[in-house]
């Protein structure tokens, strides 16, 4: 392929190849050497009406969003009539890739990956927008650690990769019943799949990977997360078949204000309990309690405990006490 794109994007490699075409790094020469990605149909699509509209739709739905956990798409343009769209380039590795090469995580590691893709999902439902593909390999963990949604455009291959109706779109590991069906587009298609996709991270695997797949999505209950924590109870709802009982908004499976609530004011009364007096009243010491606690809640991603470290609270007494993952998850938030 031609090494410059209207005289402005300088391609260096590719970085990804689906079904519909490939990804490409390159660089912006008309701003300062920028790198962005670039996403260019197969050969055998560039006379393919259908899958050019496809690529500008997904161009024309991504600039509808902006959000630091959805990928930024910048522009679509023709090159030798050639159709390409220009996209922020996001270095790191595939969600895929982390649990490849580090197995699964702690629900609390999942939580806090969770946390951010969910508010990014919930911003795409709240303009309408339904994804209809969240799986692994469509998140990307960059290199400061911060989870980005790819890819709002289904390719041929999510087609493919179904084995069943060739109209619907998605990839069966994270097929909702609905949309395995073939029911219209929901929120609640990319809900179910946000939360396989969470549950591969903590279990290991999708909650259907072996036999029949799509019947047991169909007719089968699904398995179920051990943890009692209210993250992974979530994450269980978001997988049922019972649409009633499963996250309305996406936000749901990972509510992170509320788990910081909750601590907070579990973390306030074994103070108060150890001081044997309140301190609800005194604003700089609640102040000083809610850093101390967010700050834990962070080194618990990591940690199997943490330590509550608040010196000189009230009348120059020391608050030092530990504490564990299975405490915090006791709390259900």
């Amino acid at each position: 392929m031609n090494n410059i794109l209207n005289d402005r994007f300088r391609i260096i490699k590719k970085i990804g190849e689906g079904g519909m075409g490939s990804v490409w790094l390159a660089e912006d020469t008309l701003l300062d050497f920028r790198k962005v990605a670039i996403k260019l149909l197969t050969q055998k699509l560039l006379n393919d009406n259908n899958a050019i509209n496809r690529l500008k739709k997904e161009a024309l739905v991504s600039l509808q969003l902006s959000h630091p956990n959805l990928s930024a798409i910048r522009a679509f343009e023709v090159h030798k009539n050639i159709p390409y769209i220009v996209m922020d380039y996001v270095e790191g590795e595939t969600l895929s890739q982390y649990l490849l090469e580090h197995g699964k995580m702690s629900d609390f590691k999942a939580f806090e990956i969770f946390e951010q893709l969910a508010s990014g999902v919930q911003h795409a439902h709240a303009k309408g927008i339904i994804h209809r593909d969240i799986k692994p390999s469509n998140i990307i963990i960059s290199t400061t650690g911060t989870p980005v949604l790819l890819d709002f455009g289904i390719s041929d291959e999510t087609r493919i990769a179904t084995g069943c109706n060739p109209q619907i779109s998605g990839t069966l590991l994270y097929m909702s019943p609905e949309q395995l069906r073939g029911e219209p587009p929901h929120s609640s298609h990319d809900i179910y799949s946000l939360g396989a996709t969470a549950f591969e991270c903590v279990e290991g695997h999708p909650p259907f990977y072996k036999g029949n797949i799509a019947n047991q999505i169909l007719f089968s209950d699904p398995p179920k997360l051990a943890c009692n924590c209210w993250f992974c109870y979530q994450i269980n709802f978001s997988i049922g078949r019972d649409l009633s009982l499963r996250p309305k908004i996406a936000t749901q499976i990972a509510d992170g204000e509320k788990r910081r609530r909750a601590f907070i004011r579990w973390v306030l009364n074994k103070t108060e309990s150890i001081l044997e007096t309140s301190i609800s009243t005194n604003q700089m010491a609640i102040n000083r309690l809610e850093y101390v606690a967010e700050t834990c809640l962070k080194e618990l991603t990591n940690n199997q405990s943490s330590k509550i470290n608040l010196p000189y609270l009230l009348n120059g007494k020391h608050i030092e006490f530990t504490v564990t993952r299975d405490e915090v998850r006791k709390l259900h938030w």
